[in-house]
């Protein structure tokens, strides 16, 4: 499996997604579905129409051949558009209402990366949401890591 290959089976799974796209539904209305850019270039880049969205960037790779392993990374940045502020249970403290959102997504994306994971893969990830002070527009990041055990025969470098 080359590099884009090992790309397109997360981008297609996360695009395809039942489970994402009726969270979309839920809290964005009929017919909003998940808006997902397979890389993007600076002149492309994805606005506030266009959330919520995900951009998956092309994957880095590290091939050893003594390890008999393939390391792969997939940087995601996620973003929805959700009412500034909700109120909380203390009158004296006020949230972002997305952050808990967008952090909902994170986790449905990740979700739907570890269903499609090829044999012999293994996962792990680290995620951050933040405000970047653009309320009521709220974004995720996600850095997904994978290490692929390869088969006595097989070349990594190859």
């Amino acid at each position: 499996m080359d590099n884009y290959d090992f790309f397109n089976t997360f981008v297609t799974a996360i695009a395809g997604n039942a489970a994402i796209e009726s969270w979309c539904v839920t809290q964005f209305g009929a017919g909003t579905k998940l808006n997902v850019f397979a890389d993007v270039t600076s002149a492309g880049l994805p606005s506030a129409s266009d959330m919520p969205y995900a951009i998956m960037h092309t994957p880095g790779v590290q091939k050893h051949q003594e390890r008999r392993e393939q390391n792969y990374s997939i940087a995601v940045d996620l973003a929805i558009n959700k009412d500034a502020l909700a109120s909380t249970a203390y009158g004296n403290l006020d949230q972002p209402a997305g952050v808990e959102l967008v952090l909902d997504l994170a986790q449905l994306v990740i979700d739907a990366v570890k269903a499609s994971l090829p044999a012999n893969t293994v996962m792990g990830y680290s995620l951050s949401a933040d405000t970047l002070g653009a309320l009521p527009e709220v974004y995720a990041y996600i850095d997904l890591d994978f290490k692929t055990e390869l088969t006595l025969g097989m070349d990594p470098l190859g």
